[in-house]
């Protein structure tokens, strides 16, 4: 994947490149954006490869690493003394570069350890913030043994201020094995862990839960019970996160340690304490894993706290909706489906709002913000489906079809408003209706299988 990013940059500047913002006759002041914000864009990206199945580094995710010089994310990024960037940094970084005056997010091409020298692959390489003449650090970049230009390392800790990198969960502890005194930071033991967590895969709650013990076990030797109470929250949804996933592929006995101390942890802080400290979304996001793991009733109860905590959390209000599917609540399934629609709507128009007010050239913010607004659609759409289900099963039907007619209003070009429309017609003995319904969505519908059901619905009214 490195070797595909730097080819692109590569292929892109022999074409010219991106047009350079300054030279724009009214150029646009850029928005804001840190290593967190640019992070998370990363990984979301990451994880829509994952989705598309173009990519399968399962085992990857992004880290934000800043130096301890400026003022930090910590529940985004993981602050770092500034001599330890060297050490962090490789080919394919994004690195964000300053002087104190001008900020600059580059790219890293090539580190060399042994003549000590980091070159970047820029987009704008002949106007390079580290050129000599263009910053106010004194730094001078040339190209050396062919490369980019690059500095020495004595420079790059002079303008260094962090750097995202892709790598797996073992370079935390490859970077501890490096520096062991770090292992008694508090706080960095606890940013470490929030990295893993909010990268939101499972998988990564079980080396999560490891820096998050050190983090609160560091803070309670220090006499920090701030930092140990939150570390003590985030390591009870770590533990709870890989329980209930590795409980879910029927591996009762290897969920055991992590069952064992989230209950001497309960038994060490009270569990109420513990989940008084949390936010809806680490709520949903246990009672997520429960839901998934059969755990049935330990996700409503997680899912009743969210919503109790925050009534205009949408997350909650569809979770929980699902959840009330399952148990065959259809009113409770319609009053939390229909919040959720309602909330779902105000959050997208306040999105568009947002991008309608960015300039029309900044296509990367625009995008970005088309991207939440559009997962934030296809959520509504499930919504629908939870609503009409709960309508139906309550034999309100023009409200169910009204939900119906709402989904494929959201997305014309797919089968399943279609699909509820017929079921609504069968059930009111209207076939010929039915039937028309269903040949909508044999028209939309690709999947095979789902294809040979609606086949076999069809036939089975046809006269």
């Amino acid at each position: 994947m490195i070797q595909a990013m730097n080819t692109f940059e590569v292929l892109l500047q022999a074409r010219g490149g991106f047009g350079y913002a300054g030279d724009d006759p009214d150029p646009r002041p850029l928005p804001p954006t840190t290593l967190g914000d640019l992070k998370e864009s990363f990984e979301g990206g990451l994880q829509s490869a994952h989705r598309r199945r173009a990519q399968s580094i399962h085992e990857a995710l992004y880290f934000a690493f800043y130096s301890d010089r400026f003022q930090g994310e910590p529940d985004r990024c993981i602050t770092v003394p500034r001599d330890h960037l060297w050490w962090l940094v490789s080919a394919g970084d994004t690195i964000l570069l300053s002087d104190r005056i001008t900020h600059h997010y580059s790219f890293v091409f090539d580190v060399d350890r042994d003549t000590g020298r980091v070159s970047f692959l820029d987009q704008w390489p002949d106007r390079f913030f580290l050129k000599e003449g263009l910053n106010a650090a004194g730094v001078a970049a040339i190209p050396v043994d062919g490369k980019p230009p690059s500095i020495t390392r004595k420079e790059f800790r002079r303008v260094a201020v962090g750097l995202i990198t892709m790598d797996t969960p073992a370079l935390l502890e490859d970077y501890f094995d490096e520096y062991p005194d770090q292992r008694s930071d508090a706080a960095q033991c606890l940013s470490c862990g929030l990295s893993l967590l909010g990268a939101q895969k499972d998988r990564f709650a079980r080396p999560a839960a490891l820096h998050l013990r050190r983090s609160m076990r560091a803070a309670e030797a220090r006499g920090d019970p701030e930092t140990a109470a939150v570390a003590a929250g985030k390591l009870y949804v770590a533990l709870t996160v890989a329980g209930l996933s590795i409980r879910r592929w029927n591996e009762p006995l290897a969920s055991r340690p992590f069952d064992d101390e989230r209950s001497s942890l309960c038994a060490e802080r009270g569990r109420e304490e513990l989940l008084s400290g949390l936010a809806p979304d680490d709520l949903c996001r246990m009672g997520n894993a429960a839901g998934r793991a059969g755990e049935v009733a330990m996700a409503r109860e997680l899912f009743d706290r969210a919503v109790a905590l925050d009534a205009t959390h949408e997350q909650a209000r569809w979770l929980r909706a699902i959840a009330r599917d399952q148990a065959g609540e259809p009113e409770g399934v319609v009053h939390d489906a229909a919040e959720a629609v309602r909330l779902n709507r105000a959050g997208v128009a306040a999105l568009e709002a947002e991008r309608d007010g960015l300039d029309p050239r900044d296509r990367h913010g625009r995008g970005a913000i088309d991207a939440r607004i559009a997962s934030m659609k296809e959520r509504r759409g499930e919504e629908y489906v939870l609503l009409f289900r709960g309508r139906a099963a309550l034999e309100r039907w023009d409200e169910a079809r009204s939900a119906a007619e709402d989904l494929i209003a959201l997305d014309p070009d797919r089968s399943e408003g279609f699909k509820r429309l017929a079921f609504l017609e069968q059930q009111l003995g209207r076939l010929t209706e039915a039937r028309a319904c269903l040949q909508e969505a044999l028209q939309r519908e690709t999947h095979p299988a789902v294809r040979q059901a609606l086949e076999h619905a069809l036939a089975e009214i046809s006269p």
